[in-house]
């Protein structure tokens, strides 16, 4: 270092350099220590500053050292950081692909779920409508049915009504039977006892006193019938011409029909006069007359005109007008009740 020449008469500058002290001069620059050291001329000083400067160079070592370790560090912790950063961009990757992944699946199960909304919905409505339609046929339904049964009672009350009707008419007619089953009994009894007469005293004819007692004739009062009881009245006649009058009842049928007149509720459907008067003959057929409400005649019928077609044309005619006549006044009575 080169040092320019001081005077004799300078006077030598004062330097604030204390050895051995802590002072402020390690703080200084460069620069200052090296202007202080152009001014100088003792060794000393020159120690001075190269102890300051072998300091500074020493602390700026420790300094540098020590930034190199933290770079160190730093790139260290850098590069983790790196992998870190790395390993944070794969997982968000991945994690964005699941995202999307279930993105998509959501918007398919949205997209299901709508559809299947927007079909309960439509269901939802058909069925209110055929609520609404069952709602209606169930109204209908029930207002026929209190029709139905509005009519069902009105029919019901007038099938009782006929019911009643019906069972006054069987009691009119039962009593009416009754009244009329003793009279045919009667009836069966004096046929029989004429039939017995017929045959003691030969064939007779039956009349009556007119012409007009087979006639149609007015249905006469119940005090009139009562006071004036039928009589079928028969004429003995000894000539044997007789037998040629259609009257006549002939007496001359075979044992088989005898049989079969005496049988009760036999095949024969109807009897025959002549063998009712041939079997009259038999003392014993006296005890079968009107034993159980059935005569010669048979069982009560309610048309007796077919039971009188066997009897002779002229007895079977009156017969049945009466018989009729009485059947009509009874219905006519029955009826004014």
């Amino acid at each position: 270092m080169k040092t320019e020449p001081v005077d004799a008469a300078e006077v030598p500058p004062v330097f604030n350099f204390n050895r051995g002290e802590e002072t402020g001069d390690s703080n200084r620059s460069i620069s200052d220590l090296i202007d202080d050291l152009r001014t100088a001329f003792q060794s000393s000083v020159f120690d001075h500053v190269q102890d300051i400067l072998v300091a500074k160079e020493e602390k700026l070592k420790r300094e540098i050292g020590r930034m190199k370790e933290e770079f160190e560090l730093t790139r260290e912790s850098l590069g983790i950081a790196r992998l870190q950063k790395a390993e944070a961009e794969e997982e968000l990757k991945s994690f964005m692909a699941k995202c999307a992944k279930n993105m998509e699946a959501m918007r398919v199960k949205t997209t299901a779920a709508e559809e299947r909304a927007k079909s309960a919905e439509e269901r939802a409505k058909r069925s209110e409508e055929r609520y609404e339609k069952l709602l209606s046929e169930v109204k209908k339904a029930e207002s026929e049915k209190s029709s139905n049964l509005v009519e069902l009672k009105k029919r019901n009350g007038e099938l009782e009504v006929a019911k009643m009707k019906a069972e006054d008419e069987l009691k009119v007619w039962n009593r009416k039977f009754a009244e009329l089953e003793p009279r045919v009994t009667k009836l069966e009894s004096d046929t029989m006892e004429i039939r017995i007469a017929e045959n003691r005293a030969g064939p007779a004819i039956l009349i009556t006193d007119s012409d007009d007692d087979c006639a149609p004739r007015q249905r006469p009062n119940s005090s009139e019938k009562e006071s004036s009881p039928r009589v079928m009245k028969r004429k003995r006649s000894s000539s044997e011409k007789l037998n040629e009058d259609e009257n006549v009842v002939p007496n001359n049928r075979t044992g088989q029909d005898q049989e079969r007149a005496l049988e009760v509720g036999g095949s024969s459907k109807y009897p025959d006069p002549a063998t009712v008067t041939s079997a009259t003959n038999n003392p014993e057929y006296k005890n079968t007359v009107a034993s159980n409400g059935q005569g010669v005649l048979g069982p009560l019928k309610a048309n007796p005109a077919p039971e009188m077609k066997a009897l002779s044309p002229h007895y079977a005619k009156c017969f049945a007008d009466e018989f009729k006549e009485f059947l009509t006044s009874s219905s006519s009575d029955s009826d004014s009740e």
